[in-house]
């Protein structure tokens, strides 16, 4: 919503169906973008994405990724990306389905050390990389918003968490490495 900025009928894609890849492809139903298309290695959350909004759906396993999802955005490629995913081979795959002068924004997570090539031909057509932190919003004005968001039913953000006792922390884990949960969350319970 603030770094990509992305206007009705633009080309999105997000690549990760995490917690931030599907705030990101939340943003973009709610700017009014299409194509929506999704990205991930888990079946399960590329059906909570379709189910979400998604207007097309892409396993990242997919052979032919990059040729399948720019024919997806239109044959020229995506207008923005979001690589959520934290994988070098993820942020290559959006800086290459990216259309000419598209953005690429960087929020995955990945260790110190962690490299990625990119072919330089690819931006030479005006394309950009960029990353962003915490989504360089304003808090004191972009939270009431969020809320306002999702008490209007836009923002179904109950459909990511799935609750845990505390005792089940390790099937907590299990299950988000799985991708059969997007947001653990855990329940303490005090006596």
């Amino acid at each position: 919503m603030h770094v990509l900025k992305p206007q009705p009928g633009d080309s999105y894609v997000a690549f990760g169906m995490g917690t931030v890849g599907f705030a990101g492809l939340l943003a973009a139903k709610l700017a009014g973008c299409a194509p929506l298309i999704a990205v991930d290695v888990f079946d399960e959350r590329l059906t909570l994405a379709r189910s979400l909004g998604a207007t097309h759906t892409v396993n990242a396993t997919e052979p032919q990724l990059v040729d399948a999802v720019r024919r997806l955005a239109g044959g020229r490629g995506a207008q923005w990306c979001l690589e959520a995913a934290g994988v070098p081979a993820a942020l290559r795959a959006a800086v290459e389905v990216l259309a000419p002068r598209g953005t690429a924004c960087l929020v995955g997570s990945a260790g110190a050390g962690v490299e990625v090539s990119l072919e330089m031909r690819t931006l030479q057509q005006g394309r950009s990389v960029r990353g962003c932190i915490q989504g360089e919003s304003d808090v004191q004005t972009f939270l009431p918003r969020l809320i306002a968001l999702y008490r209007d039913g836009k923002l179904p953000i109950e459909r990511l968490v799935r609750h845990y006792p505390h005792a089940a922390i390790n099937d907590a884990v299990a299950d988000m490495l799985a991708g059969k949960t997007i947001k653990a969350v855990l329940q303490i319970r005090i006596p």
